[in-house]
């Protein structure tokens, strides 16, 4: 990948075309195309295109009004969008609320089965090996997202999916799982991309249970296009809908660089080892700050949140600090 938004003119994906018309905006056509299996089985459906762009606009907008923010940027026609330039970051994330697919396959758990809750996986976006699942450490440790911005994609999959999760049961809807893809501008700022629709997520109804998704592609379960149109016109009878704002929990941690004394640890050692317990090295204490962001819609809040972090809540000669989110 490359470490600035891309900058060759077009990209043909499985179900897209991307043009690159500047540093800062793109073209993204949706297509008929349609395929499973890491491609062994294609096909072409008419409509389809149409209907994605439709319905991954309409989740884009409920999104951005619950404070998260997209690359969207406009419609340009019924297939067609204009979007930000992005680096789309090297990790597909994927939430799942119940089991299906792959993770039941991967872990023998019956389809259908809820899980306690709902939680994140990460896969890396190489088709040649197979989009393979990879722990969150393992991403850090091999640079393709940093600790800091992967629990940040994390905390932003899970606002998405508290968001769809009351859209879609409003329209009688159950949300399986899906998949979602973030991308970094030049200031690296992260903003949700790609596209959510019913080519990437598994929504069954809520009383029958059928699949209104791709899975009726991957399983020859009918008629793809009315599964899509079911959850199109599901969403569209629930009216105007006004998503919860969506708040960022941030965790900092400040901790005393190990060059610095740090007298409340040594007092805490001596009180440790003082009451029998041994083998203690060395003790150090921080503190930790929990901050509750209201509105995090501008990717550029966690620049000033560093700053804050840096001027404000520590003692840069002595301190180092480290954000969670949740």
């Amino acid at each position: 990948m490359n470490d600035s938004p891309s900058t060759k003119n077009t990209y043909e994906g499985k179900a897209k075309t991307v043009e690159v018309l500047s540093d800062e905006k793109v073209r993204i056509i949706f297509t008929d195309r349609i395929s499973a299996g890491d491609g062994a089985k294609l096909d072409t459906i008419p409509g389809k295109g149409k209907m994605n762009l439709t319905l991954s606009n309409r989740l884009m907008e409920v999104l951005e009004e619950a404070g998260i923010p997209t690359h969207l940027l406009e419609r340009e026609s019924e297939t067609t969008i204009i979007a930000r330039n992005l680096r789309i970051l090297p990790v597909e994330v994927v939430v799942r609320n119940i089991a299906a697919g792959s993770f039941s396959r991967r872990y023998g758990v019956k389809e259908g089965e809820e899980l306690a809750q709902p939680f994140v996986e990460f896969f890396v976006k190489d088709d040649k090996l197979h989009d393979p699942l990879i722990d969150r450490d393992v991403v850090v440790q091999m640079g393709l997202v940093p600790r800091d911005k992967l629990e940040l994609v994390q905390a932003r999959a899970l606002q998405v999916n508290r968001v769809f999760t009351d859209y879609f049961s409003r329209g009688g809807m159950v949300l399986v799982d899906f998949k979602l893809e973030f991308g970094e501008d030049k200031e690296g700022h992260i903003w949700l991309a790609d596209e959510i629709s019913a080519d990437s997520m598994r929504v069954w109804d809520a009383q029958t249970m059928e699949k209104l998704d791709k899975d009726r592609f991957r399983k020859d379960l009918g008629d793809v296009l009315a599964g899509y149109k079911v959850i199109m016109d599901r969403l569209d009878g629930i009216g105007g809908y006004s998503p919860e704002k969506q708040r960022m929990e941030v965790v900092v941690t400040i901790e005393p660089k190990h060059s610095v004394t740090n007298p409340g640890g040594e007092v805490t050692k001596r009180t440790l080892l003082n009451s029998g317990m041994g083998g203690i090295k060395d003790v150090r204490l921080g503190k930790t700050v929990n901050i509750t962001v209201e509105d995090s819609s501008d990717p550029k809040w966690l620049d000033k949140l560093n700053q804050i972090c840096k001027e404000i809540l520590t003692n840069p000669m002595v301190e180092t600090y480290t954000l969670g989110f949740r």
